[in-house]
């Protein structure tokens, strides 16, 4: 029979783990590497993001800047984000790639099967489109793709911002 002290102390791991598990760490001191002939549509950033945060509690899933209930041009989406003073709050692809080493049941428990956009990192390509990067639920992993800012996204495609605190802004 297992003792009720150990049995606490097993469930209270479990909980530091699963806490834990949503934890992200971010290197802000190296620049974000493009893929190549990807320029910034916004160079740099106006604040400086944190470089550890909690995706349960510190990211907040946004569709407040679609106004029209079906689908917007992601160009329609990036210039209202821009004009709102919401894009220094948008996570970037930085972001993205440390987010998509974590476990896929995470994604899964936080976004539940959703596209959610990393509008922080909106780039013009050479011979392409203007592209934005999102994630989604892949078979057993978290991906991470280009999608072209002349097509539209539904309120189902959120953008992934941080808290409004979070953020000190550059001097």
């Amino acid at each position: 029979m297992e003792n009720p002290t150990d049995r606490r102390r097993k469930v209270c791991m479990l909980n530091i783990a699963r806490q834990d598990n949503t934890i992200v760490r971010v290197d802000r001191q190296t620049e974000i590497t493009y893929p190549q002939g990807c320029v910034e549509l916004i160079p740099g950033s106006m604040c400086r993001r944190p470089s550890c945060y909690d995706l349960a509690r510190d990211v907040l899933l946004s569709t407040s800047f679609h106004q029209r209930a079906i689908s917007e041009s992601c160009r329609t989406i990036f210039g209202r984000l821009m004009y709102d003073g919401k894009l220094p709050y948008c996570l970037n692809l930085k972001d993205g790639k440390e987010i998509q080493k974590k476990d896929p049941r995470v994604f899964r428990r936080l976004y539940a099967g959703k596209k959610v956009f990393l509008w922080g990192s909106a780039v013009k390509k050479e011979r392409d489109h203007d592209s934005v990067p999102y994630l989604f639920e892949g078979q057993s992993s978290v991906m991470l793709e280009w999608y072209s800012m002349d097509c539209g996204i539904g309120r189902d495609c959120p953008a992934l911002l941080f808290r409004k605190g979070l953020l000190v802004p550059n001097l």
